[in-house]
């Protein structure tokens, strides 16, 4: 590409960790203009994890990855950093997504058709990584996909209790001990 005069484009390198390597330098080299490349990868990463879905999947979660996760991150990163660890969030809000589309699906229903009762049952599992699907409800509610009465409660996160101060353990222990009851 170099060799032959043309001058690299960002969207002319293909997508691996060798040309993500060697976009680094080329922009370093004021080849490439500097780019947020978590954020820019995000795009690539999408069109390659719906790939494989039925349209009508590929169509949601195309939308709401470029009008909901995609838009807000870009807007978030003029003000501060966009991170590897904000590109894994925005990742996993996507995944989820999809996730959430596939089980549906094996559940004999569409997003249209969601109901409390779905969700619920969703949930039930208890995996909290299931509870990130709320976003995506609530943008799918906001675009008229689902009605509006669903919801996804907020995850209970629990707190750890206070440990046990040297003096109690001691204490405790030495009940342990000796108490013959």
């Amino acid at each position: 590409l170099i060799e032959s005069g043309d001058v690299p484009t960002h969207s002319s390198l293909p997508a691996g960790k060798a040309e993500h390597y060697l976009r680094s330098i080329l922009v370093e080299a004021d080849i490439l203009d500097a780019r947020i490349e978590p954020l820019e990868r995000l795009t690539e990463w999408v069109d390659e994890l719906v790939r494989d879905d039925p349209p009508d999947n590929q169509q949601i979660i195309l939308r709401f990855a470029q009008w909901h996760v995609l838009r807000r991150a870009r807007r978030r990163s003029g003000s501060r950093a966009f991170t590897e660890s904000s590109g894994k969030w925005a990742r996993q809000q996507i995944s989820i997504a999809r996730d959430f589309l596939v089980w549906l699906s094996q559940h004999d229903a569409s997003l249209g058709e969601c109901s409390q009762s779905l969700i619920d049952l969703w949930l039930a599992p208890g995996n909290t990584r299931r509870y990130v699907v709320r976003d995506f409800i609530a943008w799918a509610q906001k675009d008229g996909l689902i009605d509006k009465n669903i919801k996804v409660p907020i995850r209970n996160v629990k707190v750890p209790s206070t440990p046990t101060g040297e003096t109690e353990r001691w204490t405790l222990l030495r009940n342990l001990l000796t108490d013959e009851t």
